[in-house]
């Protein structure tokens, strides 16, 4: 791991269990992220992204077992479909509790996404809650792969702006958004 890396691993990792803003590369680009269980600055967040819909947000958790921690009982089909995506997916998961009230939908339902590569990967391990993450964009056909394509006012939002590895692969582009239910019901939001 490089200096700079493990520089910005240690400073966002600081800022947000202090309950900062930060903005990171993850695998779909730049987005900015916050501690989804710290009511504080998830209404923040919020706040500046009014806009924000099911299908443009996700909770960050690196590993499937996480979603355990957040859920009372997890769709048997999450682990078939996160065994067989190619590509970010984003699961909304039901009864859900001990995030952010203001990231719940339905009352009891929340959208999940496993990240386990890159800087956020380290990041998730340190830190060991769910993240609220929304890209850091203004315009989400255009997800920026460099910090130099964020709007200045997203910037001016985060506390942080972390580097991206000369190793990171961006898709540059949302996570398709399945909702499941646990009846089995499962319903394609985008892809």
């Amino acid at each position: 791991m490089q200096d700079q890396e493990l520089k910005d691993i240690q400073i966002v990792t600081e800022v947000l269990k202090k309950g900062g803003i930060c903005i990171i590369p993850t695998e779909i680009g730049y987005e900015i992220v916050c501690d989804g269980t710290n009511e504080t600055p998830v209404s923040k967040l919020f706040s500046c992204f009014s806009t924000a819909s099911k299908s443009q947000f996700s909770l960050l958790v690196n590993h499937i077992n996480q979603l355990s921690r957040y859920t009372r009982e997890l769709p048997e089909v999450a682990e078939e479909l996160l065994g067989v995506a190619t590509s970010p997916l984003t699961l909304i998961l039901p009864t859900v509790s001990g995030i952010s009230q203001s990231i719940l939908i339905d009352k009891d339902k929340a959208p999940f996404r496993i990240v386990s590569v890159g800087l956020i990967d380290k990041i998730l391990e340190r830190i060991n809650r769910p993240l609220l993450s929304i890209p850091a964009t203004d315009n989400l056909d255009k997800i920026p792969t460099s910090a130099e394509y964020i709007p200045q006012p997203i910037l001016a939002i985060a506390d942080h702006t972390a580097a991206a590895t000369k190793q990171a692969i961006f898709t540059a582009k949302m996570p398709s958004v399945i909702e499941l239910g646990l009846n089995g019901s499962v319903k394609i939001i985008n892809d």
